[in-house]
């Protein structure tokens, strides 16, 4: 069993939860384990991962008690709910547009 956290380079590490031994390696970052599940699959451009927060630049930070959101092919955006801190991204999980080019 190894431990995995959520983060990216020039941001602090998320929390760290314990991962399922059937948890591979991306070519990118390790497989996001949920705090209370399995680990996550990860898309070429970054990872499945719990709702926010988020890291601004890369990987979801797990977020206890929230479903897995997917990331969309063009990059590690997901659903965020607006005004919430460290989750500067689109509302619609395949967009990939931040929510100030939006309005």
């Amino acid at each position: 069993m190894g431990w995995y956290g959520a983060g990216s380079p020039g941001f602090p590490r998320g929390p760290v939860y314990p991962c399922s031994p059937f948890c591979p390696l991306s070519p990118e970052s390790p497989f996001l384990p949920a705090p209370t599940g399995p680990c996550r699959p990860l898309s070429p451009f970054g990872p499945r991962g719990p709702m926010p927060p988020f890291s601004p630049l890369g990987p979801y930070k797990p977020f206890p008690g929230s479903p897995c959101i997917p990331v969309s092919p063009g990059g590690p955006w997901g659903p965020a709910l607006p005004g919430r801190p460290g989750a500067p991204f689109s509302p619609f999980p395949t967009s990939g547009r931040l929510l100030g080019l939006l309005g």
